[in-house]
């Protein structure tokens, strides 16, 4: 109990010395450390201080084009979002409703299909510019789930980026 204190003590100086004051109340576990997973700063939290980035635990109402309506009514535009729901296994991206093009949604889309699929579980057509991290059939038991993310990320990116452009959606081709 007091090595965890004491490692305790040095992560949470570490945070409140690396994240901005206005993340303090949102990014500091008010929990014991060791009650969930760590995270280790790889030089992420650096990241924290740029001008055109904001974290918010407000209720997302609806994204409307390029903006995203928080539950105070505020609209901000957005480049780019990354929204952290938990999950339900049975209930793949629920509670969300995700709709794609001509009206489309996803979960008719996997109602209709069977069950959750995506391409290279990452991918579903009609919906060209959402990304699933750690997707339908993507986890192996004997690897790495920072690895398949950091996968995952690269081909998301770099597939919507190539679809934005107009270019090809092999990711290895795209010149982005």
């Amino acid at each position: 109990m007091k090595e965890r204190n004491r490692a305790q003590a040095v992560a949470q100086k570490y945070m409140l010395t690396n994240i901005p004051k206005k993340y303090h109340s949102i990014l500091i576990p008010d929990f014991p450390l060791g009650c969930k997973r760590r995270v280790l700063d790889t030089d992420y939290l650096q990241a924290l201080w740029a001008e055109n980035l904001d974290i918010t635990t407000l209720k997302t109402e609806r994204i409307e084009g390029n903006e995203i309506i928080t539950s105070d009514s505020v609209r901000t535009e957005v480049d780019a979002i990354c929204y952290a729901t938990g999950f339900k296994v049975t209930e793949f991206l629920t509670p969300m409703e995700i709709i794609g093009k001509d009206g489309a949604k996803l979960s008719d889309k996997w109602k209709e299909t069977g069950g959750t699929t995506a391409y290279k579980s990452v991918t579903v057509s009609e919906f060209s510019n959402i990304g699933i991290l750690l997707g339908p059939n993507c986890f192996l038991a004997h690897n790495s789930a920072i690895f398949i993310i950091e996968v995952t990320v690269d081909y998301a990116v770099k597939n919507i980026v190539c679809a934005d452009s107009g270019q090809t959606h092999e990711y290895h081709q795209c010149q982005s």
